[in-house]
């Protein structure tokens, strides 16, 4: 989960993609964890998501210990008076289900 004030990590079990043990991601940002690119595309997900109050899902393409797929999906994490305090990001890797799912069109295909 984000905070809302800080935009540090306030707990994680892995970071996402990095997967950076949660021992080092307490009070750390995107920026400490990811390149400038993708930290600047979670700051700018995080504040949209934060703003409209609406969850999201992602699928985006990663290249890290052979795997290149992910669906990625955030949502706002409210107090109890309702306001947003952050962000609870969850990610896992859909490299083998976009596999069999290639696979499945191709084979398909071949018997149309």
């Amino acid at each position: 989960m984000k905070d809302r004030i800080s935009g540090g990590y306030r707990s994680t079990r892995t970071s996402p993609v990095t997967s950076v043990p949660a021992r080092g991601s307490g009070g750390q940002d995107d920026a400490d964890l990811f390149t400038p690119e993708l930290a600047a595309k979670y700051h700018s997900d995080d504040v949209r998501i934060m703003e409209t109050g609406e969850a999201e899902e992602f699928e985006e393409k990663y290249i890290v210990a052979g795997k290149n797929l992910g669906q990625h999906n955030q949502t706002p994490i409210r107090g109890e008076k309702g306001e947003i305090e952050g962000v609870l990001g969850v990610f896992w890797d859909i490299t083998g289900r976009k596999q069999a799912e290639s696979e499945l069109r191709r084979y398909v295909n071949q018997l149309s």
